[in-house]
């Protein structure tokens, strides 16, 4: 009896080890598949596969709550299916459809907020206390980031962009706005720890934050287009989201007509595999270029 029972439990115990080294395991294979998803060049196949692997990732996280690669992998994939699909979705509207507009705005942003949620969690893992941090003074927030070193550099860039995210949906939402100081406090610590991180990721926010707000917020447009050709000069001009940004917000700000029409026909006519690394992005961000130049009369 005392046998039966003693293999009992071992058969308990070791099929939740079972568990959770089978959820282990997934998570390594996914993260090494995040390649073959960035070089995919069929939008539409790479869209309907990452909306399915998402939602596998967090039935994972279920059995591996803590589980910081998971966590991070939630964050970044949450935040780029709202920017590279959602926000493209919303573009391609005409003005007059507002209530799809709406819609889709709704549930971008809300996929930027679980990447957000994903992102604190394993901010607080990592960093506790962080999230009072950004609830208190700008300077007590300041003081916090310079904690951060450069290992941090990847989790610090996409909860600031997963934050920036909902602020760009909701401009009119001062509960939101409220957090862009620190937004940019940590997006500059990232700009200052590490310029290169995701192809100039730092300045490519900064490059959209300066030209897309009014100047009443902190829009700044030539700021903007210094940040935007850092990124460009970065990648050799071969990862098109600086230049698409370059055409849609800067040339837009500045009303630059001749500009907006050359950066987006440039971004048109590049081959997407010139940067094989980043197929999709390319792809995606030519698809939008065509979206912004048939609006163009109602732009300039």
């Amino acid at each position: 009896m005392k046998v039966t029972k003693f293999l009992f439990i071992l058969f308990l115990v070791c099929g939740c080890n079972m568990k959770v080294f089978s959820a282990k395991m997934t998570v390594e294979v996914l993260k090494d598949g995040m390649v073959s998803f960035e070089e995919e060049p069929d939008e539409k196949l790479a869209e309907v596969a990452a909306m399915a692997n998402v939602k596998m990732l967090e039935g994972i996280l279920q059995v591996i709550p803590e589980n910081e690669d998971l966590l991070f992998v939630l964050t970044q994939t949450f935040s780029s299916l709202a920017f590279i699909f959602l926000e493209r979705d919303i573009e391609a509207l005409d003005d007059s459809a507002e209530e799809e507009i709406e819609k889709l705005s709704i549930r971008a942003t809300g996929f930027y907020e679980r990447s957000k949620a994903y992102g604190f969690k394993l901010m607080e893992l990592k960093h506790p206390g962080f999230q009072k941090k950004l609830k208190g003074s700008q300077e007590e927030f300041e003081k916090e980031l310079q904690k951060f070193g450069k290992k941090d550099v990847p989790l610090l860039f996409w909860v600031a962009y997963s934050i920036a995210g909902g602020i760009n949906l909701n401009q009119d939402d001062p509960a939101r706005i409220i957090l862009l100081p620190k937004v940019d406090a940590m997006m500059n610590k990232v700009l200052e720890m590490d310029e290169s991180y995701y192809y100039g990721g730092p300045h490519l926010y900064f490059g959209g934050r300066y030209a897309s707000l009014p100047v009443a917020l902190g829009g700044e447009p030539e700021k903007s287009r210094e940040h935007l050709e850092a990124a460009i000069r970065l990648t050799e001009g071969k990862f098109l989201l600086p230049k698409f940004f370059l055409a849609r917000y800067y040339a837009v700000a500045v009303q630059d007509r001749e500009l907006f029409q050359k950066t987006l026909e440039e971004v048109i006519d590049t081959p997407p595999d010139i940067f094989p690394r980043q197929r999709l992005v390319n792809t995606l961000m030519i698809s939008r270029a065509k979206i912004w130049i048939g609006k163009m009369k109602t732009l300039f």
